[in-house]
């Protein structure tokens, strides 16, 4: 059934251009697939991996810039300034990103703010390169099958760009990167403790919520012809955001359906732009109100189950070696290990020796630092004296990264899941560690049988443990008993 839901609407889609009795329909259908392109760059980066931007009307305009003057200026074809302008928005991104994450939520937010502003002011001042409020004109239109270019041509493609970006994010959803997203939005200290590199996910969202918001900016110049500073305003991030917000963060149709709201209610409010602002507030209101989550997201929840898959009852002899016993014998030696806080000393002057296939114990009251140890262990927190060993490596001074490759990682006194996953992907992502794998070979699923192969080992490490419920129940609707 669920093909044949976007089977229909391709087929919608494809009769809505060809049948347009005029441009301004197919404006306003090629303004749907533009909105939706960006939709499915801000559902990367907001409703997988957390991060709010309410600034990506600034990659919109690079996108559209880029290529408009690659075309009108250096008579580069529509393909290869689309990848110019691509390749641009995503080295943007990163650009941004890697001294804004830093800081994380609100102050996240006001940076991209500060981002949006400053391309806003780059493309009215920068006269001699943007044309400044004379904007770039003439812009060229694609060719398909060497045809005289056309409005209808540009459409198509964009939605054809705007279909394939919606099955891009399935597929990057079920990928190790979209769960190393979801799983750094859910707990970042437990995702790091597990070995992902927090950054490096983060910077990777960024550059392909803004590839994505950068191709959307192509089309929209290349149908529109011209483009000016007064359509990368402000204003426009905030509907960009709104679009996903409404449709719903994290889903897969959500960009598309949150598109075709704002899209056609801006067209029927065209005669009251003054009001558009107001509308669309009390619209965001009554959709967090309903469905905090996102229209889509009320339908998923209720009307969309996984097949029900239990793990097997399974004896002793019939699990791996590698989980009955450990393949090496090292020692882990702690010596003269100390931080202080303050004038307070924490840890002072711990010796440790752990051993392979035995249980070591660090009894003590409570305050007495036992979990500060841990900390000082496994990288969280730097140590201001001490050594640590692991067989013959020397670990001292490493950072939790480091320490997790080397083998040597924490569990939490309170439970810590990733609770928009998965009792599956939230061990598929423990699995998975940093090796996220290449993120091509998920979206072209040339990695099935390794998926199955994982997928099989995960199953007899939850019957093992003897988990017992269904392996697609999520995290956040285990009972306490089972989560622990």
């Amino acid at each position: 059934m669920r093909y044949l839901y976007w089977f229909g609407l391709i087929a919608i889609v494809f009769a809505a251009i060809f049948f347009a009795p005029n441009t301004y329909y197919l404006y306003a259908i090629g303004t749907i697939a533009i909105t939706t392109l960006v939709g499915v760059g801000l559902n990367v980066l907001t409703g997988l991996s957390g991060q709010v931007s309410i600034g990506h009307a600034g990659f919109f305009a690079i996108g559209a810039y880029a290529a408009s003057l690659t075309m009108t200026k250096l008579q580069w074809n529509f393909w290869l300034a689309a990848g110019i302008a691509v390749v641009a928005s995503a080295a943007v991104g990163i650009a941004l990103a890697a001294p804004a994450l830093r800081v994380t939520g609100p102050y996240l937010a006001m940076i991209t703010v500060a981002f949006g502003i400053i391309i806003e002011r780059v493309l009215i001042e920068w006269v001699d390169l943007t044309g400044g409020f004379g904007g770039v004109f003439n812009i060229p239109k694609p060719t398909l099958f060497n045809l005289q270019p056309a409005l209808r041509d540009v459409v198509l493609l964009a939605w054809i760009a705007a279909i394939l970006a919606l099955f891009a994010f399935a597929a990057l959803k079920r990928h190790a990167w979209g769960r190393a997203w979801q799983a750094v939005r859910d707990d970042e200290i437990a995702a790091t403790a597990i070995g992902l590199n927090v950054l490096k996910i983060r910077l990777m969202a960024f550059a392909v919520s803004a590839a994505f918001t950068g191709l959307g900016g192509v089309f929209f110049a290349s149908i529109v012809g011209f483009i000016s500073p007064d359509s990368f305003t402000f204003h426009r991030s905030i509907l960009f955001l709104l679009v996903v917000i409404l449709g719903g963060l994290g889903t897969i149709a959500g960009s598309l359906v949150g598109a075709i709201a704002l899209v056609l209610l801006s067209e029927f409010l065209h005669n009251f732009a003054e009001y558009q602002l107001l509308v669309f507030g009390i619209l965001l209101l009554l959709t967090l109100w309903l469905t905090p989550e996102g229209v889509v997201s009320f339908f998923v929840k209720h009307f969309h189950n996984f097949d029900s898959v239990y793990p097997p009852e399974i004896a002793l002899e019939d699990l791996p070696a590698p989980i009955v016993k450990q393949q090496n014998d090292l020692l882990l030696v702690v010596e003269n290990m100390g931080i202080s806080f303050g004038g307070i000393k924490a840890v002072d002057s711990v010796n440790l020796v752990a051993r392979s296939h035995q249980i070591t114990s660090v009894i003590g009251p409570n305050g007495a630092g036992k979990t500060t140890l841990l900390n000082l262990l496994t990288g969280f927190y730097p140590p201001e004296s001490g050594s640590i060993r692991l067989g013959e490596r020397n670990l001292t001074n490493k950072n939790t990264l480091d320490l997790v490759a080397a083998g040597l990682s924490r569990t939490f006194q309170t439970t810590r899941l990733f609770n928009s996953l998965s009792v599956l992907d939230n061990l598929k992502v423990a699995c998975a560690g940093d090796n996220l794998g290449n993120i091509f070979a998920g979206l072209l699923g040339k990695d099935k049988q390794q998926k199955a192969s994982i997928e099989k080992k995960i199953i007899g490490l939850l019957a093992f443990v003897g988990y017992r419920g269904n392996i697609h129940t999520r995290a956040d609707r285990l009972s306490l008993a089972i989560a622990v």
